[in-house]
């Protein structure tokens, strides 16, 4: 009889807990996300990762500038001819993408 009243037990309180936890819904996360800034730097102080990166993958552009973000990442960017590309890394120097820009993207930093 103890075994039958303990099993009805526990049975209701599963069915209580999958029935409460039904009726929970999940809020929405919501992430802010920090703007990041761009102050130049001098291209001697990129890390030799990137720099490794730029002269193996990029070797026919030139860099035009080299930005250091309020995050600790990195902005470089490069032009070879008409064509102008932004390479940007993380903060340890991994290639993160790579954005084309217009000449006229002068208005760093941004």
């Amino acid at each position: 009889m103890l075994v039958s009243v303990m099993m009805v037990l526990m049975g209701v309180g599963i069915t209580t807990a999958l029935f409460a936890n039904e009726s929970v819904q999940a809020a929405p996360v919501v992430l802010a996300q920090e703007e990041v800034t761009y102050s130049e730097i001098d291209a001697a102080e990129l890390p030799e990762i990137i720099t490794a990166t730029l002269r193996d993958s990029y070797a026919d552009y030139t860099v035009s500038k080299a930005l250091l973000g309020s995050d600790g990442s990195y902005k470089v960017k490069l032009s070879q001819g008409e064509e102008h590309i932004a390479v940007f890394f993380n903060a340890n120097g991994e290639f993160l993408k790579v954005e084309n820009v217009e000449k006229e993207d002068t208005g760093d930093p941004e």
